[in-house]
């Protein structure tokens, strides 16, 4: 594939972003193919609009930070590249990630509250470890509260976990989660990120990484969600994408699980144990079907 074969799949937008850049040149191992492949299809104007020369430099920049961060980067075309991501509207144009991601890693999406309830905590501390002890690992976001205690019982259970991150890898955020991060690559895991890998977090960052939570499990357990928060933004995005959602029943007063017990209402799944979460599992695998890159076209 060259450069003009990937500019067609992203025809309709008006510029040429940061981004692409970054997949293009992951495309090509001799960068002086790469600017002589980018001259061929960008004209004069388009060159000055983004000043070619201070951003050719720029991504060669970041792809030895992650060489020395012993990070890859995954573009669309990658083999390691998961095909589920190109169902998205708008699949991440690359994956800055440090450790393994395999196309035949079994797992599933748990998100929830960055402040749960005890309940809930001992709710994934009872069950969760047998679900993992069945050959699934736990994908979730590294925030503090729910994201965090699942990656953790995954890792104490001896399953890999993945963590994808707001920020880049050299700007692990939350700081905290940073000393998770050897425990995670020596497990088989993976932190990942779709930003540079110095980039701090920014507010939208948050509703873009949970896109990818979203779509890389085989289902999406919601553990505990407030309306109008983040877990339920993931939720609904489950929806969207026709992926398995299922909920953590709670009383219905109780208004830290209020836009969890609305998805329940509206049709997600109810889970009282790790014996349901299996069925579901197991159901949700049957029905996954693969993604070709024609998807892109």
């Amino acid at each position: 594939m060259n450069i003009s074969e990937f500019l067609a799949i992203y025809s309709t937008q008006s510029y040429i972003n940061f981004d692409q850049f970054i997949t293009w040149r992951g495309l090509f191992k001799d960068p002086e193919d790469f600017r002589r492949n980018y001259d061929q299809v960008i004209d004069d104007e388009e060159r000055l609009k983004i000043k070619s020369l201070s951003i050719f430099d720029r991504v060669d920049r970041i792809f030895l930070d992650c060489i020395n961060h012993k990070s890859q980067i995954l573009h669309p075309y990658h083999p390691d590249y998961p095909d589920t991501f190109l169902n998205l509207k708008r699949p991440p144009l690359f994956l800055n990630i440090k450790g393994r991601l395999s196309s035949s890693y079994n797992a599933f999406s748990v998100v929830g509250s960055r402040e749960p309830s005890l309940r809930v905590v001992d709710w994934m501390q009872t069950y969760l470890p047998n679900v993992i002890k069945n050959g699934y690992g736990i994908v979730s976001g590294a925030a503090r509260g729910v994201d965090q205690e699942a990656h953790k019982i995954c890792l104490r259970a001896g399953q890999s976990t993945i963590a994808f991150l707001p920020s880049g890898l050299r700007s692990v955020y939350p700081r905290d989660f940073i000393k998770y991060e050897d425990h995670i690559l020596s497990m088989g895991g993976a932190l990942i990120s779709e930003y540079e890998p110095r980039r701090e977090v920014m507010p939208h960052h948050f509703s873009e990484r949970n896109r990818m939570i979203a779509m890389l499990g085989s289902l999406v357990l919601v553990c505990e969600a407030k309306i109008r928060s983040g877990s339920f933004m993931t939720a609904r995005l489950a929806i969207e994408n026709c992926k398995t959602l299922c909920v953590l029943p709670s009383f219905p007063t109780d208004t830290k699980n209020a836009g969890g017990l609305n998805l329940l209402f509206e049709g997600a799944f109810p889970i009282r144990d790790d014996k349901d979460l299996l069925t579901l599992l197991a159901v949700s695998n049957l029905n996954s079907t693969n993604v070709t890159y024609s998807k892109l076209l």
